[in-house]
């Protein structure tokens, strides 16, 4: 429950410690599907049946390679902040397509776990057509940042073949850190809150009607000294600072805390042959002290993910790809158990998908530079103009 007096009556608080954050969890708790059938939050271009299948294909090449297809093991597939379902649907279509075109059984043997944060859109989505059709969906409520062994998936350690998550991490707790010299500083944040708010009630009305009023809402931010070592966990400090940018005296990159624990919290549940696939907007560092404003959408939060922190991470102690899609801003980070025995590998379809569009990408490229030396070569002309022109003035006899 959010409280008005702490609201209104707050000072500066640690980005991720501020009542935008329990704004945040507020709409994600009680809005249910509404948030994703309104539009108000994007969901098409990480869910839609192209996407997926490239997941999909994926998981199967992985299946095959470790033997799938000589045993009926069950295949557990398992998706975390499912959201309105729409990629637990492609993923089935896609799953039952390849098999019938290669001639597996995988589609008959899945058991496909659909969770999410927020018990209101599981009720919701389980009572949605979209996903009634399918007979083997299990139902949970998941809170990935929660201790797994406490949760509602305790009794499946090690059992799914895949986990997939899309659009999760940037909606998860994180902090902004800046390195300016060789000091470290926060970013601290302090909300307006219109003076006619009387009790909690409104702004909860607030909250799950008026779309993007989070946005409206007037913040003032700050920068605080702090002691990056002693305030942030070695392990995770030592994969931070390879963040910041070493040809600038001050860069800002996102401390992202919370995408590191559901990564953590989520391998706990894999199998020792399966694949974690998650996909995100990717946070590279930024020159200066910046404040990284978040998007919004509907009500909530979203933060881009600093995947070279959880790369930095965890490369040195077990197998993990980054893709990063050469047209969308959209990275895919691939990741297998401690365990793993088999070559991890990228995957036909991304190696695809990639080299199809290195060709546009470097053309994209082209037509940025194209695009700032027009501009200087406009700039240039305009003076050359204005010069001629004062110049032939400058010519003129005076009367």
């Amino acid at each position: 429950m959010l409280d008005k007096d702490r609201i209104q009556g707050s000072d500066f608080e640690r980005y991720d410690k501020s009542e935008l954050w329990s704004i945040h969890e507020l709409y994600f708790k009680n809005i249910g599907l509404k948030a994703w059938s309104s539009g108000a939050l994007p969901f098409a271009g990480v869910t839609s049946y192209s996407e997926t299948q490239k997941k999909v294909l994926l998981l199967v090449e992985n299946l095959k390679q470790l033997g799938y297809e000589n045993h009926n093991k069950p295949i557990k597939v398992l998706e975390i902040g499912a959201g309105s379902g729409e990629f637990a649907k492609n993923f089935i279509y896609a799953l039952e397509n390849f098999c019938h075109s290669l001639d597996l059984n995988f589609h008959e043997r899945l058991e496909y776990y659909v969770t999410d944060y927020a018990e209101t859109t599981i009720d919701e989505v389980r009572k949605h057509k979209k996903l009634k059709k399918f007979p083997n969906i299990k139902y949970f409520q998941f809170d990935v940042l929660m201790d797994t062994e406490s949760s509602s998936l305790r009794d499946f350690f090690g059992e799914f073949q895949c986990i997939c998550s899309t659009y999760l991490l940037d909606q998860l707790p994180n902090r902004v850190i800046a390195k300016s010299g060789n000091k470290y500083y926060e970013k601290y944040i302090k909300l307006c809150i219109e003076e006619d708010f009387r009790n909690n009630e409104e702004i909860r009305k607030k909250v799950l009607k008026s779309n993007k009023w989070i946005k409206k809402i007037k913040k003032k931010f700050d920068f605080r000294e702090l002691d990056l070592e002693d305030s942030i966990p070695k392990l995770d400090f030592d994969a931070l600072e390879k963040c910041f940018r070493v040809n600038k005296d001050e860069s800002t990159v996102i401390y992202s805390y919370g995408a590191l624990e559901a990564v953590k919290n989520s391998m706990k549940l894999l199998s020792e042959d399966g694949l974690l696939i998650f996909s995100d907007f990717n946070a590279a560092s930024r020159p200066g002290v910046d404040v990284y404003e978040p998007c919004y959408y509907g009500n909530s939060l979203a933060q881009p993910v600093n995947f070279s922190f959880l790369y930095n991470y965890f490369a040195e102690n077990q197998k993990i790809i980054l893709f990063e899609d050469p047209i969308k801003p959209l990275h895919t980070m691939i990741m297998c158990h401690h365990s793993y025995k088999s070559q991890l590998m990228l995957g036909a379809s991304y190696e695809k998908i990639f080299k199809q569009n290195i060709a546009v990408r470097v053309i994209f490229r082209l037509l940025v530079e194209l695009k700032f030396s027009i501009y200087i070569l406009l700039l240039v002309s305009v003076l050359y103009a204005a010069y001629y022109i004062l110049s032939e003035a400058a010519k003129l006899p005076l009367y």
